[in-house]
């Protein structure tokens, strides 16, 4: 359209034009004029080509992000109904697990350390043997305590342990109690405080004691190397 709009144009100049050596220069002009207009129309072509390409491009690109979200979505909705139903013991522990550490924000909210001296299934308590982890760099308190520097301490801690100095405490109804398997996996495991201490009656084994409102809810062997 542009091109014949301008050829339009030169043309009536050209009708207008008395002088032979204008028309002549007129005639020039409108050719040199025709090549342009060729040369414009061809990269426009050309752009219109590149810019269909990349529209095309685009489309295709937006195509697979749908299907991305699609399959993201499929993927969410799987794991969903999997939970939904397999909500097995592993996932519960592990809310559990999670309540716990967010009640640790709580006032009510203690932990102390120890060994299990006493344990009374029918009154539902039990009594700690306290336990203090004395840093090694902590001089002051090493004394205080006459603690014995020759031995090594055990995670860059010396164990100072009371035998007068002892807790009380009633247990949780849902109290969960973990040790370490030792023969196993090596990992954290739940297991019976009455069928552990049936078999280590005589353990020293030192553990860490969530208690809330002065119930333990949570007994933890304590990883000492």
């Amino acid at each position: 359209m542009l091109k014949k709009i301008i050829i339009f144009t030169l043309l009536l100049l050209l009708i207008g034009c008395e002088d032979s050596e204008n028309i002549e220069l007129l005639r020039t002009e409108i050719e040199a004029a025709k090549d342009q207009i060729d040369i414009i129309l061809h990269s426009n072509s050309e752009m219109n080509q590149q810019i269909n390409q990349l529209n095309s491009m685009i489309a295709d690109k937006n195509g697979e992000i749908r299907d991305l979200k699609t399959n993201i979505e499929k993927l969410n909705q799987s794991e969903h109904n999997h939970y939904l139903s397999n909500i097995g013991e592993e996932y519960k522990e592990y809310m559990i697990l999670f309540t716990y550490d967010a009640l640790r924000e709580l006032e009510s909210y203690s932990i102390s350390n120890g060994l299990i001296s006493n344990y009374s299934k029918n009154l539902e308590t039990i009594e700690i043997d306290l336990v203090e982890f004395v840093a090694y760099y902590d001089y002051e308190r090493i004394e205080e305590l006459n603690i014995d520097t020759s031995k090594n301490p055990i995670t860059g801690s010396y164990i100072f342990n009371d035998p007068e100095e002892k807790e009380t405490y009633e247990l949780s109804k849902n109290f969960k109690f973990y040790v370490y398997d030792w023969n196993g996996t090596g990992e954290l495991i739940e297991k019976s405080l009455e069928e552990y201490l049936e078999e280590n009656s005589d353990s020293e084994t030192i553990f860490k004691f969530d208690i809330i409102n002065n119930k333990v809810i949570r007994i933890t062997e304590y990883y000492l190397n």
